[in-house]
C-alpha cells in the first residue's frame, strides 16, 4: 500500500507542476477537465487514484508525455525493483522473477 500511495503522490505532484507552470488555477484546470474541483485536488495530493481515461485527458490538455510523469518515480526499496517500459502508447512495469 505504501507504495501505491508514492506512486499516487508522485503523479499529483506533476500534474500540479504542470499546471501551475501554465499559470492554470485549480478551479479553471478542473473545469476544463469537466471534474469537480475537490476531485482534482485529492488527485493532485495523491489520496485518490486516476482513472486511465482521466489521466489521458490531462496528459493530453497539460501537452506532458506520460515518460515525463513518471520520470523520477521512486520505485526502489519498499516497492523492490520495477522497470517502467513504454511501447507505443502503452506502459507496462516489470519485476525481476523472485528467487
Amino acid at each position: 500500500m505504501i507504495c501505491e500511495n508514492s506512486v499516487d503522490a508522485h503523479i499529483g505532484v506533476k500534474i500540479r507542476k504542470a499546471r501551475e507552470e501554465r499559470s492554470w488555477g485549480e478551479q479553471a484546470f478542473a473545469k476544463r477537465l469537466n471534474i469537480p474541483v475537490c476531485l482534482l485536488i485529492e488527485l493532485e495530493r495523491g489520496s485518490k487514484r486516476l482513472e486511465p481515461k482521466l489521466l489521458f485527458r490531462i496528459l493530453k490538455l497539460l501537452s506532458i508525455d506520460m515518460r515525463d510523469l513518471f520520470s523520477g518515480l521512486p520505485l526502489q526499496g519498499r516497492c523492490g525493483s520495477v522497470r517502467l517500459s513504454f511501447v507505443g502508447d502503452a506502459l507496462g512495469a516489470n519485476r525481476p522473477a523472485a528467487g
